[in-house]
């Protein structure tokens, strides 16, 4: 009878420790694979964020700089075109007469030559020039036509002046007054002649 409970109570202990280190082993492999997928999930979260993130500093710099750049390129063809038409307007006052019909239009040019000021936008477009050297040109550009509307005024004042000398001058031959002064005195030497005589042969 002993002997029976003993070994049932063998049996009893031999089940419950190989049910023991069965939990053990699942729990152990479960926690492996828990373990693995936890890992590569932790991974796929990181990766996404990394690139969520590098889109966004990407995003970011674009807006900025693309913005900066835009703006740029919007000012620049306003502010070379103000110049250019300053320019143009100089050359038309230079190279075009009064009569001329593209100079009563006032914005039509008929000269073939090339415009100084698109050169120099040219080279400033391709990258010879920065934008310092742009507009210092542009600068001396402005000072030598103002120079040369200078120089034309005084021109212009100058003839007008002896135009004006030169009908001062045509007035004063003309009058007759002035002929018939000086007139007389040839008339009056011309009498005292015939008397000088006289006496010379009175004499």
């Amino acid at each position: 009878m002993v002997r029976s409970l003993a070994r049932g109570l063998a049996t009893v202990l031999g089940v419950f420790l190989a049910g023991v280190v069965a939990l053990g082993v699942i729990a152990t492999i479960a926690a492996v694979v828990f373990g693995i997928v936890a890992t590569v999930v932790s991974l796929l979260v990181t990766t996404a964020v990394l690139a969520v993130f590098l889109l966004a500093m990407v995003g970011l710099a674009s807006v900025l700089f693309g913005g900066r750049s835009d703006r740029r390129a919007e000012s620049e063809p306003t502010r070379t075109r103000s110049w250019r038409d300053r320019l143009l307007d100089l050359d038309l006052d230079v190279g075009l007469g009064s009569d001329s019909p593209t100079n009563a239009n006032g914005r039509a040019h008929a000269d073939t030559r090339p415009d100084p000021a698109t050169r120099l936008r040219e080279r400033y477009v391709a990258g010879d020039i920065d934008e310092a050297e742009f507009e210092r040109q542009m600068e001396r550009l402005l000072e030598t036509s103002d120079l040369e509307e200078r120089v034309r005024g005084a021109g212009l004042d100058s003839s007008i002046d002896l135009a004006s000398d030169s009908d001062t001058q045509t007035d004063t031959s003309t009058r007759p007054w002035d002929s018939s002064v000086n007139s007389e005195p040839q008339s009056n030497s011309s009498s005292n002649r015939p008397r000088r005589r006289d006496r010379l042969r009175d004499r």
